[in-house]
């Protein structure tokens, strides 16, 4: 009898062990390691939408006399981008809702934004800094309305979907700390974007 109830009491104590174990909060660099993907797409988001946005005050328009591009060019992408936010819910950017692996959507989310940052960012600083691309302000707002748009999207996805990366019982403990990482990032992706489009105007 003496031998069953220490038995018992060594399982309990080993169940209690793991039970801690599994419910650890993970540090900082072992949530990097699993979100990475996510920051890095966020980041790319960001920063590629804050680079352009600032530049919106250099372009000219097709009329010499118009002086208004620049306002309707922010309006454009301040309105384009509120409504990329609530899409997702249409888009589906949650594996709760997806059949879609996680890295097949981590895969998704980061060629998406890194297609979207080279596809548009540098035609659109040639068509600020040279007459290589014919003028034209309807193509113009139009290109910043998809292009904010999409930014709105993805941000707001990379958002979503980052908790899926982690377990049940890591999201338990670490979920809002994963999250604080990610708003970190996406502070850095202002930060970032802001130095290289001040580092473009002074070339």
């Amino acid at each position: 009898a003496l031998l069953a109830v220490e038995r018992a009491t060594d399982e309990t104590a080993e169940s209690v062990v793991e039970a801690s174990l599994s419910l650890r909060e993970l540090s900082y660099p072992e949530l990097w390691r699993r979100t990475w993907p996510i920051c890095a797409a966020l980041m790319i988001t960001v920063g590629s939408s804050m680079s352009v946005a600032s530049w919106f005050n250099r372009v000219q328009s097709e009329d010499p006399l118009r002086t208004s591009l620049p306002q309707i060019l922010f309006y454009t992408r301040l309105f384009a981008d509120l409504l990329g936010r609530p899409a997702t819910l249409i888009g589906c950017p949650s594996l709760s809702r997806c059949t879609a692996t996680t890295s097949n959507r981590t895969v998704a989310v980061g060629v998406s934004a890194l297609t979207r940052a080279l596809g548009f960012v540098p035609i659109f600083f040639l068509y600020v800094t040279t007459d290589w691309i014919p003028r034209n302000d309807v193509v113009v707002i139009a290109c910043v309305a998809l292009f904010a748009f999409t930014s709105g999207y993805l941000a707001t996805s990379c958002y979503q979907f980052a908790p899926s990366m982690l377990n049940e019982e890591e999201k338990a403990t670490s979920c809002s700390k994963q999250a604080s990482l990610i708003n970190v990032c996406f502070s850095l992706a202002v930060l970032l974007g802001l130095v290289v489009s001040f580092s473009l105007k002074g070339v």
